[in-house]
């Protein structure tokens, strides 16, 4: 079993792969030097959609975001993810799915608040993440790359724990 997690971005999206409970690819996809928005989205759909086919998951769970403040935002990950759905239906063949970040991020062990009720901020997630992947794997990198290897180990855990569902 072969899955695959994505933390995608209009500027710098995160790819990881898990095959059989291995972490076997990490990488970031980085766009953030075109300045040009519309150019930058359609680039980043192509190249996560290669990612996906060289590496053919048997399934791919995505971030699913959005933001409130920023509705232009919204509209090109949107689009990213739009494009991401299509590449697993039509050319690879594989289940597809949207994780939440509270979603992914409980999965795998990060603490969403402080044990006494107050969340915790978004920026201090990311740091968790990127210490569970510094821990657990040994790796020094960035949050979109640390967050799209938690998301792929949450879909790991979705696609092979049935005790989640009981």
């Amino acid at each position: 079993m072969k899955v695959m997690g994505i933390d995608a971005s209009t500027t710098c999206s995160g790819v990881a792969v898990i095959e059989d409970g291995n972490l076997v690819y990490h990488d970031i996809i980085d766009m953030k030097k075109n300045k040009n928005a519309d150019q930058r989205v359609m680039n980043m759909m192509g190249e996560l959609g290669a990612a996906i086919q060289d590496h053919s998951p048997d399934a791919l769970y995505i971030e699913d975001s959005w933001n409130k403040q920023n509705i232009e935002t919204t509209k090109m990950l949107s689009n990213i993810i739009g494009a991401v759905m299509y590449v697993c239906r039509d050319i690879v063949k594989c289940p597809f799915d949207k994780l939440i970040p509270s979603t992914w991020r409980s999965i795998v062990g990060i603490k969403l608040d402080d044990g006494h009720g107050k969340k915790v901020k978004r920026d201090e997630l990311k740091r968790e993440a990127v210490e569970r992947v510094k821990k657990l794997y040994k790796i020094d990198c960035g949050d979109d790359e640390a967050e799209a290897i938690c998301i792929a180990e949450a879909g790991w855990i979705l696609k092979n724990d049935s005790s989640l569902f009981d």
